[in-house]
């Protein structure tokens, strides 16, 4: 088997160092990421958890902006809400500034990574590998045109991954103050970033650990500096109790499937990338490809994200799910590495196919451009540009509306509070949360119940028995199926009357509009 010096190296960082095509390249993703988010979003509105996300930063000062996130009103990690607050004051808090604000750390991320691997891979294989998974992963595209927190997420990641790859330098044998306080701070960013950026923590803080006593070392005050990045956890636990709240006694998610454990279908959204990667694999057995010594940090990085991947699977099969594609953001860091070693490996290979070693990559990155035009696999807008004053001109004109579908009355309520001129209620009714719990009914009653009590919009919230002791005929939104509250408290009464108005289809589920009249 021959090498490649292009890519073969005494030791990795003798081939980081960035050349021109490096930075044309990370210029080039940061701009087609921050365009995309703009073109996505400009005429977009907000979704329900960018709304409640808005609602915390738009507190008029910093302290009232955390004693309301510590409350578990908005899920995001801390330094969504501590790095937020500067950037709307500097670009204004509309849906495109939020985005781009989210578009910008992944796009940083992409930066991060982008340096990182070339540590040990060749500028075409980072290249095509970061554009791929980028694009073919759903949740990361979503992320670009999405106000949340989950691209500091995976910029968390991406940095605590660089400083792995980072501390296997010589020059950091015995780390210098500096590396340490970076150190601290990467891993401080992926905690802070999410509940579960405590459990990648631990795992990568573990991966070290491997990696020093491989090379027999042990380097004490580095691992505690990644540690003492869980105390800005223990500064999230009020949120994260409140966050935990919301999904008593049950949460929206399912448990995962065993074909879920192998395939990361949950990663990359069912888009048969699991395929691509195989295809890949037996490609190299075939060359009768091994393990390259001076890439073994690579493969112990790869190594954490097989067990955080079992952890994830058993902790969801035993408790509450969190086998959520955007909880796994930071898994499309192992698909980067795991195509650049397949390419790098491939190239280097003395292949019976001298074309599959060049057209490989351009072949990933035509995949990309197919998932990104391709209608069947772009990411919808969500919701639909404008559709709540489309949805009030569809309804009979005067009644009150009750409407019982969470996603719809957050939108209607953020957006048109103050146009209604009629009242527009939302029935708080537990044991109808109880009854709708497989599609997030517990989560919805206590959203609702929080905007109440934090007073944003409070006079429509209201439980069921005091909304029907009021109106004895209105304007009923559902979505599809019909809820449980139609079943439970309009439908199981012989004392109603309910006639079917019509259909509407905000671009994220059809509505169903009814009028509700009381026989007596």
């Amino acid at each position: 088997m021959t090498r490649s010096p292009t890519l073969q190296s005494k030791h990795p960082a003798s081939s980081s160092r960035l050349t021109r095509t490096d930075y044309i390249g990370i210029a080039f993703l940061t701009a087609f990421f921050l365009i995309f988010s703009y073109l996505r979003s400009r005429d977009r509105m907000f979704w329900g958890d960018e709304i409640m996300g808005w609602l915390v930063l738009k507190q008029p000062t910093l302290h009232s902006q955390l004693r309301l996130w510590q409350t578990g009103f908005d899920s995001s990690g801390i330094w969504f809400h501590v790095l937020g607050r500067p950037w709307i004051a500097i670009f204004g808090a509309s849906e495109v500034s939020l985005r781009e604000f989210s578009a910008l750390a992944v796009a940083a991320s992409a930066a991060v990574l982008w340096i990182a691997a070339r540590r040990f891979y060749a500028t075409f294989v980072v290249a095509s590998s970061i554009l791929f998974v980028y694009i073919a992963m759903p949740q990361l595209l979503w992320q670009l045109s999405n106000g949340r927190a989950y691209g500091i997420f995976i910029l968390g990641a991406a940095c605590v991954v660089y400083m792995l790859l980072r501390g296997e330098d010589p020059t950091t044998s015995k780390p210098s103050p500096l590396f340490l306080l970076a150190t601290f701070a990467a891993y401080s960013l992926l905690t802070g970033s999410h509940t579960l950026g405590i459990l990648y923590a631990g795992v990568f803080i573990a991966v070290q650990l491997l990696l020093d006593l491989r090379s027999h070392r042990l380097r004490i005050a580095l691992y505690l500096s990644a540690a003492a990045s869980f105390a800005v956890t223990y500064l999230s636990l009020s949120n994260i109790r409140g966050t935990i709240a919301t999904g008593q006694p049950s949460y929206w998610t399912v448990p995962p499937a065993f074909r879920d454990l192998i395939s990361l279908k949950t990663v990359f959204g069912g888009r048969h990338i699991g395929v691509v990667i195989f295809v890949l694999f037996a490609v190299a057995l075939l060359l009768r490809i091994r393990p390259i010594a001076q890439r073994l940090p690579i493969y112990a990085i790869l190594l954490g994200f097989a067990v955080l991947n079992v952890i994830f699977f058993i902790c969801s099969r035993l408790t509450t799910s969190i086998y959520v594609d955007r909880y796994l953001l930071p898994f499309g860091i192992a698909a980067i590495l795991i195509l650049c070693e397949l390419l790098t490996q491939i190239h280097d290979a003395k292949a019976p196919l001298p074309l599959l070693r060049t057209t490989l990559p351009a072949a990933l990155v035509a995949l990309a451009l197919f998932f990104l035009l391709a209608p069947r696999y772009r990411v919808p807008f969500y919701p639909f540009p404008n559709y709540t004053p489309w949805l009030l001109a569809k309804l009979p004109p005067g009644l009150p509306i009750v409407d019982s579908d969470v996603a719809s009355y957050r939108e209607v309520l953020f957006y048109q509070h103050n146009n209604l001129h009629r009242p527009f209620l939302f029935p708080v009714d537990w044991q109808v949360a109880l009854d709708a719990a497989n599609v997030g009914g517990v989560s919805g009653f206590h959203e609702m119940d929080r905007f109440k009590a934090e007073g944003f919009y409070p006079d429509g919230i209201e439980p069921t028995a005091a909304i029907l002791k009021q109106y004895t005929n209105f304007i009923l939104i559902t979505g599809r199926p019909p809820t449980a509250w139609l079943k439970r408290r309009i439908l199981s009464a012989p004392h109603y009357t309910v006639t079917w108005l019509g259909t509407f289809d905000p671009g994220f589920s059809t509505l169903d509009i009814w009028q509700v009249h009381h026989k007596n």
